[in-house]
């Protein structure tokens, strides 16, 4: 039972997906996505880069991020969630570029279920499953049963 209730949560992640790449596509050509210098990844990742002075560089990493809400990250998480209404299809990440005085904020499509282990350990459980239905000649079996039922007019 857990299984199937797994599968359908990961059938839930990959329409979630789709639907992310529609909103996505639907919305890139926008004079908002270009205002806020928005660009999107071949995986559906959402990005920006965030440039900062290089007097911001010499305070505390807490300035640092307030700066960047300030500036770019609130309004950038505000049209994403509030106007495209992708709020339960991303998570966001902010990343120091190295050798920059840069930050890289992206989002990222939520999985909650889909991986890759997932699939490995599905198509593991799929086979065993046909393995053990040739094993003991289940296809045989079945049309025996057939076969008896309609002898008996139980099925016509």
């Amino acid at each position: 039972m857990i299984f199937f209730t797994n599968l359908k949560e990961a059938i839930v992640d990959i329409k979630n997906y789709i639907q992310l790449f529609y909103i996505i596509n639907k919305n890139k050509r926008t004079y908002k996505w270009k205002d806020l210098n928005l660009r999107v990844d071949w995986i559906g990742r959402i990005y920006t880069v965030i440039n900062m002075r290089k007097e911001d560089f010499g305070e505390t990493e807490e300035i640092r991020q307030s700066k960047i809400n300030k500036q770019l990250a609130v309004p950038v998480y505000n049209y994403l969630t509030d106007e495209l209404n992708l709020v339960e299809l991303l998570t966001t990440r902010l990343q120091y570029i190295d050798g920059t005085y840069s930050y890289l904020l992206y989002f990222s499509p939520i999985f909650r279920r889909l991986s890759f282990f997932y699939l490995i350990k599905t198509f593991i459980f799929i086979y065993i499953v046909y393995l053990i239905l040739n094993f003991f000649n289940v296809d045989f079996w079945i049309q025996k049963l057939i076969d008896t039922l309609i002898n008996y007019n139980v099925i016509k």
